[in-house]
């Protein structure tokens, strides 16, 4: 992955600050939406991250521009158990709201966050 100094690369025009941390014992699948304000699981991008690791997930142009696109200037980043998925399909996850967390973002508060997602 390429990444500048300040987790923009200008040159390719993607955007790498944001990073999913997960600190637990188990993977965890780190899932993201534009739909705030609704909040249900209906499936969006993501990624797994084991235990222990981070990672980091990029977009073309940056996260300030494309968060601030959306009317309701929030990213809603899901957080599941890969258990979870590998034991249910994700209507059932969806339909029993069966995730560990959800966070409602907005750039300041990703900011203030460093652009780290942390879980627990």
């Amino acid at each position: 992955m390429l990444s500048g100094s300040c987790g923009k690369d200008k040159d390719i025009g993607f955007d790498d600050r944001l990073t999913f941390k997960n600190n637990s014992a188990d993977s965890i699948y780190y899932y993201w939406n534009f739909n705030h304000p609704d909040t249900t699981v209906k499936g969006g991008s993501g990624t797994v991250v084991a235990p222990g690791e981070s990672k980091k997930y990029s977009i073309p142009g940056n996260w300030e521009d494309r968060i601030n696109s959306i009317s309701s200037k929030t990213l809603i980043v899901f957080i599941i158990s890969v258990d979870t998925l590998n034991k249910y399909s994700f209507e059932k996850i969806a339909a029993d709201y069966n995730i560990l967390r959800r966070h409602d973002l907005t750039v300041d508060k990703l900011k203030a966050m460093n652009w780290t997602v942390t879980y627990p």
